[in-house]
């Protein structure tokens, strides 16, 4: 068992009281300086630390965030997470972060873990089997935002960038330039909200420009290893030729980096064979040959404005009506989509 050091412990090598060394440590203003860095220094030579827990029970609030995403090493969630960091850091919270790997299983025992910490709060990137957590949410009035989720009908706090319009301006851009067999590479239907999201995008645009929906052009990742990710792709450039597809639209940037690797082993060059969009405009995209076209999601900011949101509710829990905060993405237009219309 570890022997922590506690406030009696400093208290009786200082000669003082336990409520001096308690208020020396905690900055209270009327305790002589010289004192205090004697305290400062017994505490520090003990190694003591504070049980944050403790505290947090007698004033019946924790300072503790619970962080769920999907995917640690996608650079889509690592910028969101480090703006939602950098925000609760600022307003004096700390960030406990589990990755679920888009598994529902793991999603729902980090869940569960969290919930037994006394945490202040919950941002939670879903699957879609989230909604059968709701109401176990609302029981324990957690303020909770699910991200990325554009969660109809469950009257909960979430905000999302809106992918079925991200996937749709992508789309048209490629038709405006001259492309009418365009694969959607996406994960496997009621993986995760995100990619159903942009596939009504990817069929709305083809069904304005009066392009029929081709099934056979609408290709799926089943898990979200790298081997997986790119067994998948080498399978889908392998099928260029015969599905007689010219562009191809990603899910996200990872997606796009997959496919500029292996295209070069089938002889494929990007954007003379194969034009691609990648999703979430990535720190990769400027630095891949050519570098990539990508659809933008403000990352950082969209981190910034979910720690605000559930903040928010953290400090009015009482009068607080439930939000929903729509971000609008963009194209960031560089050198991977050719136009065959010239």
């Amino acid at each position: 068992m570890i022997n922590r050091s506690t406030i009696k412990d400093i208290a009786k090598i200082a000669g003082v009281s336990d409520s001096t060394v308690s208020r020396a440590l905690s900055d209270y203003p009327h305790v002589n300086e010289e004192k205090r860095k004697k305290i400062r220094q017994i505490a520090e030579e003990l190694g003591y630390y504070p049980n944050i827990h403790a505290k947090n029970l007698r004033v019946q609030k924790s300072q503790d965030i619970g962080l769920i995403i999907p995917e640690i090493q996608n650079p889509f969630y690592a910028y969101v997470t480090r703006g939602i960091e950098d925000y609760a850091n600022i307003n004096g919270y700390n960030l406990l972060l589990c990755n679920s790997d888009f598994d529902p299983v793991k999603e729902a025992k980090y869940l569960d873990l969290l919930l037994s910490k006394q945490i202040g709060g919950l941002i939670i990137f879903p699957t879609m089997l989230i909604t059968k957590k709701v109401p176990t949410l609302k029981k324990r009035s957690i303020p909770f935002v699910f991200v990325d989720f554009p969660a109809y009908n469950l009257h909960v706090n979430c905000i999302y960038a809106d992918q079925q319009y991200g996937a749709y301006i992508a789309v048209k851009y490629l038709i405006e330039r001259g492309h009418q067999n365009i694969v959607y590479y996406n994960y496997e239907k009621g993986f995760v909200p995100p990619g159903e999201q942009m596939e009504r995008g990817y069929r709305q645009a083809l069904k304005e420009f009066k392009i029929k929906y081709r099934k056979n052009l609408v290709f799926t990742l089943k898990k979200t290893d790298k081997k997986t990710l790119y067994e998948t792709t080498y399978q889908l450039l392998s099928k260029k030729k015969a599905l007689g597809y010219t562009a191809i639209i990603c899910v996200g940037d990872i997606f796009a980096l997959s496919i500029y690797e292996i295209a070069p082993t089938l002889g494929i060059k990007i954007p003379e064979n194969l034009s691609v969009i990648g999703y979430d405009d990535t720190f990769i995209c400027p630095f891949l040959n050519p570098p990539l076209t990508s659809v933008n999601q403000p990352q950082y900011e969209l981190g910034k404005q979910v720690f605000e949101l559930l903040l928010r509710e953290i400090n009015d829990p009482l009068n607080w009506q439930y939000q929903t905060i729509r971000l609008i993405p963009w194209i960031s237009e560089r050198k991977s989509v050719c136009d065959i219309t010239i």
